[in-house]
């Protein structure tokens, strides 16, 4: 039997559960065309990623993971797939201190070229031996060459297989153009809820709709360039199909934990972020749809944990009665997610608990008030201190994410990040640490405090940037290794 679709996701980050992203567009197609649907995220992590050798002192210091450093490594490794001087200016956009920090251990896996060449062209193999013409691939930074090495494998042995990527990478605040212009792709689809287009595109490709233009969502090539279609209405999240995680293959993994979503977007503005960007206005789903999700993983696959994947679940106001209900009607299951400072206090921490919280993430990002107004992150530092103690208390884990080297952050404000995590550390799990990013369409853009710098091709929507408080890269890199080894003692600054 010929299929019509075969939606692929290669190494990027999965370990454990398949890709909710390709889950939910398989359970959307599912019933009205033919799909197979391939995530090798688990295979990798488990069979291929620990053939690589990788010495740098860096991986121990910093208690670095090899899975994300190993896709970021292709986009300087692959050169007959991605040019690595456009590879190179892609890594310095995504981190400008990590770029450079990271280049010995990019080294290494290059060195290593030959490995991950004869794992890609395992995968090649495998789906172009399918019977199938059409494949959508999801890409993100991480396995983006990776996909891109095996998309040009597809299109050598099968010319005429039409190719649709989707995926964060593919949002017009990313890298959408850039994709469209590559020879070897024929749709790319770019609004973050992929189903209407893909679905439009199938339709278009069996010969059910007339025209390309009409598919919303997509951009692809005329005579005259790149077209672009306007997006699709928003989906009805309370009656979509519940992601459809056993249909994927390989099955080399359970869904004792699975990946969960009870929101959509975000509902605050932080000045260097994107995400309301890329998905619009904040969309919580109802009481009745995440209950029924629970329950259907739970019944359906025995599944026992959660990870949210929202922004911040402490946002729904239907989040907290689902779990309520949920635990008076004898369902029980851990689960852990994002949450915001100001979304909480002790009494409702001490309910999270009782409805199976485990492990909370927090975006803390600074301890100066300064910083965090500069970055219209809105709460209280000294409700930092209160929540976290209050987690503690109630046998909650607490994540938090720190960024280092926002403008405006001088030297003693950074030293109230460092402080607050000596004050607090009985309380905190673990931390993670970034550099501030300059990020396509955020108002940091435009912000007086820095000037942009970007990176050709102009396509690729790629930036740099240099910041009027005299702070260089070279110091925001002194911060993160500090700050990394502020908590562990074994990392040296």
């Amino acid at each position: 039997m010929e299929f019509d679709l075969a939606l692929v996701s290669l190494p990027a980050f999965t370990q454990k559960c398949p890709s909710i992203g390709l889950a939910t567009l398989a359970a959307y197609l599912k019933d009205r065309y033919h799909i197979l649907c391939y995530d090798y995220g688990i295979e990798f992590y488990k069979t291929a990623l620990p053939q690589f050798t990788v010495t740098d002192p860096l991986i121990q210091m910093l208690k670095l993971s090899l899975y994300p450093l190993w896709g970021a490594s292709n986009w300087v490794g692959l050169p007959d797939t991605i040019n690595p001087e456009i590879g190179q200016a892609l890594l310095k956009s995504l981190c400008p201190v990590c770029s450079a920090l990271y280049q010995p251990i990019f080294t290494e896996f290059t060195n290593q070229r030959a490995l991950t060449q004869t794992i890609l062209e395992s995968y090649a193999s495998r789906l172009i031996a399918l019977d199938v013409n059409n494949y959508g691939f999801s890409l993100m930074s991480g396995n983006a060459v990776a996909s891109l090495y095996v998309i040009k494998r597809i299109k050598e042995e099968k010319p005429d297989a039409t190719i649709i990527v989707g995926g964060p990478e593919t949002s017009p605040y990313y890298r959408a153009e850039f994709y469209s212009q590559m020879k070897e792709i024929d749709f790319t689809i770019y609004p973050a809820e992929g189903q209407i287009p893909l679905d439009r595109t199938l339709s278009f490709l069996k010969g059910n709709l007339a025209k390309k233009s009409d598919i919303p969502g997509v951009y692809f090539k005329t005579k005259e360039g790149i077209q672009r279609t306007a997006p699709p209405p928003p989906l009805d999240l309370n009656n979509a199909p519940i992601p459809e995680f056993s249909i994927i293959e390989p099955h080399s993994y359970n869904l004792s934990s699975i990946d969960l979503l009870a929101s959509t977007g975000c509902p605050y503005h932080c000045r260097f972020c994107n995400e309301p960007l890329i998905w619009g206005s904040y969309r919580p789903k109802s009481q009745k749809r995440i209950m029924d999700e629970i329950q259907h993983y739970i019944h359906s696959y025995g599944t026992t944990q959660f990870e949210l994947g929202d922004n911040t679940f402490g946002a729904s106001p239907s989040f907290f009665p689902a779990l309520e209900q949920l635990t008076q009607d004898g369902v029980k299951f851990e689960w852990a997610g994002n949450c915001r400072i100001n979304e909480l206090n002790a009494s409702r921490i001490s309910k999270y608990r009782q409805f199976g919280l485990t492990h909370c993430y927090f975006g803390i990002e600074s301890a100066s008030p300064k910083v965090l107004a500069l970055m219209a992150k809105q709460y209280d530092i000294q409700r930092a201190r209160t929540i976290l103690k209050a987690c503690h208390e109630h046998q909650v884990r607490s994540t938090l994410y720190f960024m280092v080297g926002f403008p405006g952050e001088t030297s003693d404000e950074f030293q109230k990040t460092c402080n607050f995590i000596d004050e607090n550390r009985e309380y905190i799990s673990d931390i993670l640490t970034s550099v501030f990013t300059l990020m396509p369409g955020t108002s940091m853009m435009t912000s007086p405090d820095l000037y942009p710098v970007q990176f050709s091709p102009k396509y690729l929507n790629a930036f740099t940037y240099h910041s009027n408080d005299g702070i260089t890269h070279a110091d925001r890199k002194e911060r993160f290794l500090q700050l990394r080894g502020r908590w562990d003692n074994t990392a040296k600054v």
